[in-house]
């Protein structure tokens, strides 16, 4: 949320300012126009599976109800075994 999704170098001002959304605004907005592709990065990955990035996102896709519209990929094994 700190970040800036804006690229000022590219668009100039127009859109200073722009927040990167949060997984559930993405689900939000995506829901029935678009199916969504979630990458797990291997820096994001931890060895407690109950705590993990995995368990919190599939939270996130199950509370929008967007299991069906969702795809989930990583390159670390750890978190597609989970």
């Amino acid at each position: 949320r700190k970040l800036s999704a804006g690229y000022a170098e590219r668009f100039g001002e127009a859109y200073a300012g722009e927040r990167v959304p949060v997984l559930a605004e993405v689900l939000a907005m995506a829901r029935g126009r678009a199916r969504v592709l979630v990458e797990i990065k291997h820096d994001s990955v931890t060895d407690d599976a109950d705590a993990g990035v995995e368990a919190r996102t599939l939270h996130e896709i199950r509370k929008a109800g967007a299991a069906g519209e969702v795809a989930m990929l990583s390159f670390d094994h750890r978190a597609l075994a989970r």
